[in-house]
């Protein structure tokens, strides 16, 4: 009797534990998500590179999202506002062998051309395979994401 009783309980208890649980998941969710700043980007990739725009999009939103920043797909409203945005491109040396030739230009532009906040390139240049290349445009990303991210402290 003791076991069943126990199975009940534990029946009825569960499902309130559970829904417990993803109420707190969803809250922290939007916790963050309201916490993160925002940045379109526009990425253009040369002709001679065997990198696909999805392969290399899921690269860049990956640091954007680590460093709480929440990619924005580029659409008229954003063009027309002026906003500033990420621009990223992305140049490759057609080669023979498995490593490439790259050179990639970071910088943050205007949709007006009005100047942005900062006007360095955070682009990089090698020569190696596809990891050491998605690695060199993480890093890159993550380095224009932090003074982004530093300039923009404390504003909502």
């Amino acid at each position: 009797m003791k076991k069943i009783l126990a199975l009940l309980i534990a029946a009825v208890t569960l499902p309130a534990t559970a829904i417990a649980d993803d109420v707190a998941i969803g809250t922290l969710l939007a916790m963050s998500a309201a916490g993160a700043r925002q940045l379109p980007y526009e990425m253009v990739i040369s002709n001679e590179c065997s990198y696909n725009y999805d392969g290399l999009s899921r690269v860049v939103e990956r640091v954007f999202r680590r460093r709480g920043v929440d990619p924005l797909w580029d659409n008229d409203s954003i063009a027309d506002s002026g906003a500033m945005y990420l621009d990223i491109k992305v140049h490759c040396v057609s080669t023979a062998d498995s490593n490439k030739t790259f050179a990639t230009q970071i910088l943050f532009s205007r949709y007006n051309s009005a100047p942005a906040f900062y006007d360095g390139d955070f682009g990089s240049d090698g020569y190696g395979s596809d990891r050491f290349f998605k690695n060199r445009l993480s890093e890159s990303i993550g380095a224009a994401l932090k003074v982004f991210l530093n300039q923009h402290a404390g504003r909502s």
